[in-house]
């Protein structure tokens, strides 16, 4: 289980101050995942067997039910980014388990000013999933990927040939299999509970 202490801030990012506010025009126009998939060019058919097979265990079901405040999800993404298709399923399954809760997502290049109020280092890397409260303030977001994930993409991967270090990321969400997006999808959810005003 990772904990705030040990989180990798190339993964996870809890804001502990009032910052950016959702963009209610940007919400109203984004998709529920079910609509994005019906719209993908790219991939479709990965996208719609990763949505069909994406689970969560009923630890992770109790955990996201637990939490009281309603949330808002807002993710940006493309159809053709794999680090989305091998992880926004599974967050949607996560906000599935509690009616509170909705995640809805927009592209990445129709926004650029969100993408650049969250990038890593300097690289636009997606998939963003910004977490809101009742009252539509940022608590945190995450992304591109899995912190374990992100830091060796950005140490060991970013030495390696284009197509080698894609298979050995595709290796490693297979052996992962979400254990690690649903433990830092948690942090982010429950920080935004603990953070927002009661």
């Amino acid at each position: 289980m990772i904990d705030e202490a040990s989180a990798s801030p190339s993964g996870v990012h809890l804001l502990t101050s009032e910052s950016a506010r959702l963009d209610h025009a940007v919400w109203d126009a984004a998709q529920s995942l079910d609509e994005f998939i019906a719209d993908a060019t790219q991939y479709a058919e990965l996208w719609h067997a990763t949505r069909r097979i994406a689970r969560i265990d009923e630890e992770t079901v109790v955990a996201v039910s637990a939490i009281a405040l309603p949330l808002r999800l807002l993710v940006l993404l493309e159809d053709w980014c794999g680090d989305a298709i091998s992880t926004v399923p599974l967050i949607q399954r996560m906000i599935d388990a509690n009616p509170l809760h909705e995640l809805r997502v927009t592209s990445r290049d129709a926004h650029p000013a969100i993408m650049g109020a969250h990038l890593s280092g300097a690289s636009e890397s997606i998939p963003v999933v910004m977490t809101y409260d009742a009252a539509g303030i940022e608590r945190g977001w995450w992304g591109p990927r899995p912190s374990p994930l992100q830091d060796w993409v950005l140490r060991e991967g970013s030495a390696l040939e284009y197509h080698e270090r894609y298979k050995r990321i595709r290796t490693w969400f297979a052996r992962d299999r979400g254990a690690t997006t649903i433990h830092e999808m948690l942090l982010v959810l429950r920080h935004a509970e603990r953070s927002s005003p009661r």
